[in-house]
């Protein structure tokens, strides 16, 4: 476990590269996908040498490969990932990034038909990292963190700059909001922001009064709150960009 922004890529790139071929990293969201290609060609992996599953590609037999888990929660590209271990070698390392996201059923289904929940001790070791372990059934899936630091430890370090937080108070009703696997579902939080007026607080009241004239990275509750946010902060000057729509859908 380590804290955003502090390498939790870099580390397991770096692991890929000591452990040797093959291995295969998962991820919810191309940039993911992008970010982890990107850090393991830095370690030393050929890029040659990585492929991609996802959507139309499926270059399995490449020594490192990197999937959508969306594509592989489809049951026969599953199969095609085990029919390329039987040609072109099993996976000795598997990463799972982002991790508090393994106990959904799609993840569950590909460790299942890896061997992974029932060959602990055995490859292929099977990796997880996030920077958000309490989430539900993330400790029975992984259990505990080999190796952990915490945010303040970073900032101590001077791996991360310090914080100085300042809290813009808005009419928000969470009772309407639904949880799931314990976190909040992102379309009801989303909706309840909107509703409660929270891009318009985040330019007015916390932009304008804090941050204008520096560099801003605004997190929303979806694709959708995140453009009506960039809205209301180029309303007050800000020059504000939002992804683009089918970025959603990644």
């Amino acid at each position: 476990m380590l804290p955003t922004g502090t390498g939790k890529t870099v580390v397991f790139a770096e692991l890929v590269r000591r452990r040797g071929y093959r291995a295969l990293v998962v991820a919810h969201r191309d940039e993911l996908l992008d970010q982890a290609g990107w850090k393991l060609v830095h370690a030393g992996i050929p890029k040659p040498d990585i492929g991609l599953v996802k959507a139309g590609r499926d270059e399995l037999g490449r020594p490192v490969v990197l999937a959508s888990v969306q594509t592989l929660a489809r049951k026969a590209r599953r199969e095609r990932l085990l029919a390329g271990q039987a040609e072109h070698g099993y996976f000795r390392t598997v990463v799972v990034d982002e991790a508090h996201h393994a106990p959904a059923p799609s993840y569950k289904a590909l460790l299942e038909d890896l061997g992974a929940a029932a060959r602990k001790g055995a490859e292929p070791l099977v990796l997880g990292v996030t920077a958000t372990p309490s989430r539900k059934g993330v400790a029975g899936m992984f259990g505990k963190p080999v190796y952990s630091r915490d945010l303040v430890d970073m900032i101590a370090e001077g791996w991360l700059c310090d914080l100085r937080c300042r809290r813009v108070g808005i009419d928000l009703d969470l009772g309407q909001v639904r949880t799931k696997a314990g976190d909040y579902v992102e379309a009801d939080l989303a909706k309840a922001l909107g509703e409660a007026d929270a891009p318009e607080a985040v330019a007015a009241a916390a932009w304008t009064e804090h941050a204008e004239g520096r560099p801003t990275l605004v997190f929303a509750a979806g694709v959708g709150l995140a453009h009506e946010t960039a809205r209301s902060l180029r309303k007050k000057g800000a020059s504000a960009e939002a992804p683009r729509r089918h970025d959603a859908t990644r």
